[in-house]
């Protein structure tokens, strides 16, 4: 009787509590994952190495192994241009992000008058980003919509003049587009810089002004005190803008292989082609993913260095 006793007081203890409390908190989580990721994933899978044809009943699955991922890399030509162009896009766009970002972060880390208001209009590209996304169904924000289109008119026109320029000073077609490319891609690199701009912004400012000071003391210049303090510390986070980076143009609403496996899926209702370039991009980004990791993994400080 007196085990049973002991046996319903440990059951019933403090620390059986808290981690009961820790569990429930777990549980939609763990809904959540099951529902929104293992059961899809799941099943992409599936329909990646079946024939999947719809009927009044729903679905029909045959098994057919990795035929899809052959059609997908050999038959359809267009899924390997596109995929192709999606690399060299986000190899393009990342590293102009990126230091677009610290550069800016840098800037409003100073003390100046104003530094708030700089901060909220850089913000507002993500702002009207999304605003942007609902109006289809939303007309009264049709204006956010026409301030995108007025933006890229100018751009395009803009580019445009300077590669005329360029062609009439002697330049071949292909240096001069190359040039306008970079041009074009300022509105898409403030649009996609704000979030990194804000973290980079953040690190800055937890770094503890007595190490600036000791180093004043000890007569360091403002290059020694960036390259030796600020980005030192602030690596990680540059790192982990860099992931977010990438995984963010890859899967990005725009991006071309996003739109391409849409329409096969539901426009041409190739549901196995699809579901098989999912995969074969999904293994994409983890192998460019990998590649960045191990490129920068010296680079990235850590305390117990």
């Amino acid at each position: 009787m007196q085990n049973v006793k002991l046996k319903y007081q440990n059951i019933f203890s403090l620390k059986n509590k808290e981690s009961l409390k820790g569990y429930i908190f777990l549980i939609p989580l763990i809904i959540g994952l099951i529902t929104f990721f293992i059961i899809p994933v799941t099943k992409s899978f599936l329909f990646s190495i079946s024939d999947v044809t719809s009927g009044r009943e729903g679905y029909q699955i045959a098994l057919r192994g990795f035929a899809a991922y052959k059609e997908a890399l050999t038959v359809h030509t267009s899924y390997r241009q596109t995929v192709t162009s999606a690399i060299i896009d986000v190899a393009l766009t990342t590293p102009l992000v990126i230091l677009f970002s610290f550069f800016m972060a840098s800037v409003l880390n100073q003390g100046f008058v104003g530094k708030t208001f700089f901060r909220v209009v850089l913000f507002l590209p993500v702002i009207l980003t999304v605003m942007n996304s609902y109006n289809n169904t939303l007309e009264s924000l049709m204006m956010v919509s026409d301030y995108n289109s007025a933006v890229g008119a100018t751009t395009s026109s803009f580019t445009q003049q300077i590669s005329d320029w360029m062609i009439s000073a002697g330049l071949s077609e292909d240096i001069a587009g190359t040039v306008t490319g970079l041009v074009d891609k300022i509105y898409d690199v403030i649009n996609l810089s704000a979030i990194q701009i804000l973290i980079m912004l953040v690190g800055m400012q937890s770094i503890s002004p007595s190490l600036y000071e000791a180093a004043q003391v000890e007569g360091a210049t403002a290059w020694e005190k960036f390259w030796k303090i600020t980005f030192p510390i602030i690596s990680p986070l540059v790192f982990t803008c860099i992931i977010y980076t990438i995984i963010d143009s890859f899967t990005a609403n725009d991006n071309k292989v996003m739109s391409l496996m849409s329409t096969t899926a539901f426009t041409d209702l190739k549901f196995s082609l699809a579901s098989a370039m999912g995969w074969l991009y999904f293994l994409l980004i983890a192998i460019f993913l990998i590649i960045v990791q191990r490129l920068f993994k010296n680079l990235i400080f850590s305390y117990d260095q």
